[in-house]
């Protein structure tokens, strides 16, 4: 068995990948966009042409998201900032409820030759190692009453390696383009990674293999190294990363895949530079895997920055982590900020993490051991410890499993601003759950449903060119969205223009001057958003008196009134 200190086969965002020419998706570009219509039943092509037409740009209809959201093609790729653009273009028309680009996610993994001693990262202060998992002593303690926890990773998918092969469950490949999987089709139930590379001569990163050995290299084996989950924890590798990075329509996709499957656990050491959005796809697929009672792990990204402007690390409902180095500080490429819950071994400045690895350039070669730094490597450790604990205590919920992991940690060895609650620390975590008086404590946000849509909208005309719009309070919403449409000649409607995109009430004032037109509202929280309530068509003109005025109501499914 050879070892590798490997170089990073990613960048360390969108938008910035290795210097080696890669055939493949350029992550900081896309040709494609998410549609969600106010409609569950919406025909794609038919739509793709209207909405084609309407804003002069040829769209091709690709296919449909389990959750009824449709997957667009434009003719080329442009940047993710102008697909986002006509995507919001999109979202204004009528009968669109969201509408976002599918832009490309990328590995977070950095370069870094250090190679010091093989696998500190998961002893502790006792051990002399003070930014480590300090998990070591935990597998000593392990008895054989426990339930095993099944834990996805979604990464670049998986090689056979001696050292975690028995740990391996059945996965699949989610990546939707034969191009970027490089096996000649697209998706079907072999994960195996078959290389990010090619080119002969550079090497594949090989990164879903060393993520998935972090979390279950078998233990006690006689054979190199060990992974957290202490030979209680199975991996079920996804491939939704390949050439070039992974789309993030396949990577939503396969978080609601991996729900399904009955995993406990979720890793995604994988992210974005783009902000999450409460109705964005992502944020849907990773609320419905958290209410299925699956715990979500993210690494925070590699760009030294705030995390709230990467994805999937600014999701609500994560458990979003950041990586340390040997000396228990943050390492030098981790982002940070308030979205940060904790920390945990990632590598840098003189300390790598090391794991399961593979020696092939463009195709599969021998295994391997190697070293490897950045929050996602950070990830795993978090992930592999929330199984563990639910090995122990397998009704903890994800909000209790979050809790618990943010609650019992180590201080930090110095001042760390933005790196959550500190130190994630497998002895205490574990040692919390043999005690009865031990409640692990609740996260800040707690998991929240979408909201139903607004009961009714009203609107009130009280002559001249002005009305009142009101509408029925939808419970756990935070605010309210009111957009109007103006018709145009013959049978055609403008794009919905929005009025407030944040309000407080349950109505608002509005004077679109002569005319006719149409309102829709529809309620916001953290979660998600719900469908539009829309109102029948309004004729104003100055001609209308206060006699005149009139009054009515809808009702998203009984009509109007």
């Amino acid at each position: 068995m050879r070892f590798h200190s490997c170089p990073s086969a990613f960048g360390l965002a969108i938008g910035l990948v290795s210097t080696a020419v890669v055939a493949g998706p350029e992550p900081g570009r896309t040709d494609q966009l998410l549609v969600k219509f106010d409609s569950n039943f919406v025909n794609g092509a038919s739509e793709a042409r209207r909405l084609g037409e309407s804003l002069g740009k040829e769209l091709k209809y690709v296919r449909e998201t389990p959750t009824g959201r449709v997957l667009f093609a434009l003719p080329e790729k442009a940047s993710n900032r102008a697909v986002e653009k006509f995507a919001k273009a999109i979202q204004r028309m009528p009968g669109v409820s969201y509408a976002e680009a599918d832009i490309n996610l990328v590995a977070f993994s950095t370069n870094d030759p250090y190679r010091e001693q093989y696998q500190w990262h998961y002893k502790g202060p006792n051990q002399g190692q003070p930014g480590g998992l300090n998990v070591e002593s935990v597998w000593g303690a392990l008895d054989t009453t426990y339930t095993e926890v099944v834990v996805a990773v979604l990464d670049t998918g998986i090689t056979p390696h001696p050292d975690l092969d028995a740990n391996v469950i059945a996965g699949y490949d989610m990546i939707s383009d034969p191009n970027r999987a490089k096996d000649g089709d697209g998706r079907d139930t072999d994960p195996t990674d078959q290389g990010d590379s090619t080119d002969p001569t550079r090497r594949s990163s090989w990164h879903g293999t060393h993520v998935a050995g972090t979390v279950a290299a078998v233990n006690d084996n006689g054979l190199g190294m060990a992974g957290v989950g202490g030979n209680r924890v199975k991996v079920m590798p996804v491939r939704v990363l390949g050439v070039g990075g992974g789309s993030y329509a396949d990577i939503g996709d396969a978080i609601l895949w991996s729900a399904q499957q009955g995993v406990r656990v979720i890793n995604m050491s994988l992210g974005g530079q783009s902000s999450c959005s409460p109705g964005s796809y992502m944020q849907e697929a990773i609320n419905t895997a958290v209410s299925a009672g699956v715990t979500v792990v993210v690494s925070a990204g590699n760009s030294n920055a705030d995390t709230v402007n990467f994805t999937p690390a600014s999701c609500q409902n994560v458990i979003n982590v950041a990586a340390g180095n040997a000396a228990g500080g943050r390492s030098y490429y981790s982002n940070y900020g308030e979205l940060v819950d904790l920390m945990a071994p990632g590598g840098g400045n003189g300390g790598a993490v090391w794991s399961m690895y593979n020696l092939g350039y463009d195709s599969i070669g021998e295994p391997s051991y190697g070293g490897m730094n950045g929050t996602s490597m950070a990830a795993p450790h978090v992930a592999g410890l929330a199984a563990l604990a639910l090995t122990e205590a397998n009704n903890l919920s994800p909000i209790e499993v979050e809790g618990l992991l943010k609650a019992q940690v180590r201080a930090f060895p110095a001042s760390c601003l933005g790196c959550g609650t500190g130190l994630a620390d497998a002895a205490q975590v574990m040692s919390s759950l043999d005690s009865s008086s031990s409640t692990p404590v609740p996260p800040e946000e707690p998991v929240l449903d979408a909201p139903l849509a607004p009961g009714f909208l009203n609107y009130n005309l009280s002559g001249g060119t002005s009305l009142t719009l009101s509408w029925g309070a939808s419970s756990s919403a935070d605010l309210y969205e009111l957009e109007f449409s103006t018709k145009l000649k013959g049978r055609k409607w403008g794009d919905y223009q929005v009025i407030d995109d944040a309000i407080l009430g349950t109505s608002l004032p509005h004077s679109p001057g002569d005319g006719t037109f149409r309102y829709r509202v529809r309620a916001t929280n953290s979660a998600g958003i719900s469908a539009w309530t829309e109102s029948p068509n309004i004729s104003i003109s100055n001609t209308d008196t206060e006699s005149g005025s009139e009054s009515t109501k809808c009702h998203p499914k009984r009509g109007c009134q």
